[in-house]
């Protein structure tokens, strides 16, 4: 038959779409009620693909039944071919696209091997050439001279002091205390609250942004913005219970790491960037620290990553490497919900590769061995799923920039270590 003759029928009238499948669930749930014949063509990644026969006179009462189904209606041309024709021409045309995103894809690949190197340093030479032609702005000229005078915040003193000495042993450098500064000179303001009063800076920001040392609105905007919606919404102290616990919030880090990691969720950019910064602030000039450190697990998104350049540059240090362990999806669902943690010390184990001497008892205290909630394969997949989307772009960005090194993670724990310390002794 062809499609030209259904177009053509006197009494019948025909809709061709795609539903969800609970749409299609609640289709056949109603099947008694539809006044026509419902043919399932086929199931795709959207949902199920139907075609639905009405006589002319119920084709109403359909028209309203389809669009409580969210029906997405697929057009078909008005054609003297068979459906079998109209399919086999559409395959081919499918199949010539493919083709051609293959090429597509090829060439870009191609030239990507080919110049991003090049690309990259045009990039950083451009991005070079804007913090210098910025700098110009603030910078006095001699013929023997240059005369750079600016506000720096009181915590990157130390680090733009050692940065300049190992520019130059002849520059001359001199801080002076707010408290110094002429009151013809206006010291920038920063506001710098969390990530929960954040949003109302804009506020303050749209009213006038207050003077150095100046009392800052910003929570003050928050708990009346907040009390406000919640007068408006029938609790009064809905707004501000909101507001102290962002407060507190500040102070619960990792607890609050605890929560979305249990999930399998990543750790907001904002709390973790906080974290690793205050624990550098309070340890990196300790004994421990003098011959370097390992970051596990951080950064996990390219914004982390650009906020550890930031980072290293305030504490005057620089990555020598970035490891990535490749391991295939399959492999690493079993190892990590095969893990086993000792609820008392800590320890970790495998039931498969490392297991106890005594099944669920820890070999050194005795303690239960629990698993953790974020190491149930439901959490594991969802870890995955968010690896893919947030952390996998971190590969390309580090390979970019010549630091990255893969090691084959599906290796036993003793070769993968060997291969880590054979990368980490390369850069003595």
């Amino acid at each position: 038959m062809k499609i030209s003759e259904f177009y053509n029928l006197k009494h019948i009238n025909f809709d061709m779409g795609e539903i969800s499948k609970n749409s299609w669930i609640k289709l056949k749930a109603n099947y008694e009620n539809i006044k026509g014949i419902v043919v399932h063509l086929g199931t795709s990644s959207y949902g199920e693909t139907v075609i639905i026969f009405t006589p002319s006179v119920y084709a109403k009462d359909t028209k309203y039944f389809i669009r409580s189904l969210s029906f997405d209606r697929i057009e078909l041309p008005n054609v003297d071919i068979s459906f079998k024709e109209f399919i086999k021409n559409k395959n081919s045309e499918l199949e010539s696209l493919e083709r051609e995103q293959d090429e597509i894809l090829k060439e870009k690949t191609e030239f990507k091997d080919k110049y991003l190197q090049d690309i990259l340093g045009f990039y950083y030479r451009y991005k070079i050439i804007e913090k210098i032609e910025e700098l110009e702005g603030h910078i006095a000229e001699s013929k023997n001279f240059i005369l750079l005078s600016a506000f720096v915040p009181e915590s990157k003193v130390e680090s733009i002091k050692n940065s300049v000495e190992k520019v130059s042993e002849s520059a001359l450098i001199y801080f002076e205390d707010d408290n110094e500064i002429p009151s013809k000179f206006k010291i920038p303001t920063k506001l710098k609250n969390n990530f929960i009063l954040r949003p109302f800076e804009a506020l303050v920001k749209m009213y006038s942004i207050p003077d150095y040392k100046e009392t800052d609105p910003t929570p003050f905007f928050a708990i009346t913005y907040l009390l406000l919606f919640g007068m408006m919404f029938g609790d009064v102290g809905q707004g501000l219970i909101f507001v102290i616990a962002g407060m507190l919030l500040s102070k619960k880090f990792g607890v609050i790491a605890k929560y979305f990691i249990s999930f399998g969720y990543l750790v907001p950019d904002d709390f973790t960037i906080q974290m690793i910064q205050e624990y550098l602030e309070e340890n990196i000039n300790t004994e421990e620290f003098k011959n370097g450190f390992i970051l596990d697990g951080f950064p996990r998104t390219i914004i982390q990553a650009r906020k550890l350049a930031d980072i290293c540059s305030m504490f005057n240090f620089k990555i020598d490497a970035v490891i990535n362990l490749d391991i295939p999806e399959d492999v690493l669902v079993k190892r990590l919900s095969g893990r086993r943690t000792c609820a008392d010390c800590g320890k970790s184990y495998h039931i498969v590769y490392n297991p106890p001497k005594k099944e669920g008892v820890c070999d050194v205290c005795g303690g239960e061995l629990i698993q953790r909630s974020d190491e149930s394969e439901e959490a594991v997949q969802v870890r995955i799923d968010t690896y893919n989307k947030q952390t996998k772009p971190l590969i390309d960005y580090y390979t970019m920039l010549g630091e990255l090194t893969n090691v084959d993670g599906n290796q036993s724990m003793d070769e993968v270590a060997e291969e880590i310390y054979k990368v980490l002794d390369n850069l003595k």
